[in-house]
């Protein structure tokens, strides 16, 4: 009886008049597919910043949170990195098979947002045009594809909200005002806090949601102040839980005002090593765990405990980074040149 419940719940949303609508079904599908085909084709150390996001993936594997002496990007929330870190500590694996396990949970983060999406949309109008030109408008999208492509925080962030999304309809607009619906809630909103930081303005835009209802509707107001101010105690118990923590570590909750601690910004010894330019290409000077303009090098492996192969070639370095005594061998001798031009346009003896 429980498994016909369970897939009586996982088949409403794609229903209309208690008949299957394919169009919703199949945008839901195909979405999804792309989203599984990166992940598994896509290779993990490509992307802006992948490097330093997988460093947190190490760190984590050895039961400790990143520091500036492991990335400079310390100040990342760990909630993404938490399971493939577990993957990798718990089965021995290589950090390029934990950034793979980290790609495949991006494919149900993906189908848990598309389902909590369609699910919103049948809440707020049960007609199919809604749910089918929602998804039709993500899946054209290609941001949404690469972002899940990617071992980082921003497909918990868009997972996370999309949830919160679902319960501020079912809580606030359908009236389920119950202590379990604030309690979802709320922790929805904080986790997605602790995937970004930026997850902290979604707190903020479901109180406002709430007051809006509270004004415009005048019913059960004693429910919905007591089931607004308990979503909005856990999401800001939980959401900054993570920065409170990092400004007993460091002395502030942001990048900017975090002090240094015990030395300079470097990479471990292996992530150095995976710095070095090969011998027979000329490179000029990069930060420690940085690539060329910035960008997380992808040059050699990132990991401590193996190498990640690497699919880009490296860089030619910029013509004014050469010794400038070699730009001068290069230049030809003018001297010659003036000498046989005053030759040649000099007017004849008479």
């Amino acid at each position: 009886m429980k498994s016909v419940g369970l897939r009586s719940a996982l088949a409403r949303p794609f229903r209309t008049q208690g008949r299957l609508d394919r169009g919703v079904l199949l945008a839901f599908l195909a979405i999804n597919a792309v989203v599984l085909v990166n992940a598994v084709v896509h290779h993990p150390t490509v992307g802006y910043d992948a490097g330093k996001h997988l460093v947190h993936v190490d760190v984590l594997s050895e039961l400790r949170l990143a520091t500036r002496k492991d990335t400079d990007a310390f100040y990342y929330p760990p909630l993404p990195y938490v399971l493939p870190a577990a993957f990798k500590m718990l089965t021995g694996a290589s950090l390029h098979a934990a950034a793979k396990f980290g790609q495949g949970i991006n494919v149900l983060l993906s189908l848990g947002l598309t389902f909590f999406l369609v699910s919103a949309c049948r809440l707020i109008r049960p007609t199919s045009a809604l749910r089918l030109g929602t998804l039709l408008t993500l899946g054209l999208v290609p941001a949404y594809y690469r972002t899940f492509a990617y071992v980082r925080g921003e497909p918990y962030v868009a997972f996370f909200g999309t949830l919160a999304l679902y319960l501020v309809v079912r809580v606030f607009v359908r009236g389920r005002l119950t202590t379990g619906g604030a309690l979802g809630l709320g922790l929805s909103l904080g986790l997605a806090a602790l995937s970004r930081q930026w997850g902290l303005f979604l707190i903020p835009a479901a109180g406002l949601f709430g007051l809006v209802h509270l004004v415009l509707f005048k019913g059960r107001r004693a429910a919905v102040v007591r089931t607004m101010l308990l979503a909005l105690v856990v999401a800001t118990v939980v959401g900054t839980s993570f920065l409170l923590l990092q400004r007993a570590r460091f002395g502030s909750a942001t990048k900017k005002g975090a002090a240094p601690t015990g030395g300079p910004q470097a990479p471990t010894e292996d992530l150095k090593r995976a710095e070095k330019p090969p011998s027979n290409h000329h490179h000029h000077a990069r930060p420690a765990g940085r690539g060329l303009g910035g960008y997380p090098s992808t040059a050699g492996p990132v990991s401590r405990s193996g190498p990640i192969p690497s699919r880009t070639p490296p860089s030619r370095p910029p013509f004014e980074t050469r010794d400038p005594a070699s730009k001068k061998e290069h230049q030809p001798d003018t001297s010659t040149i003036h000498q046989s031009t005053s030759a040649t346009t000099a007017p004849p003896s008479p």
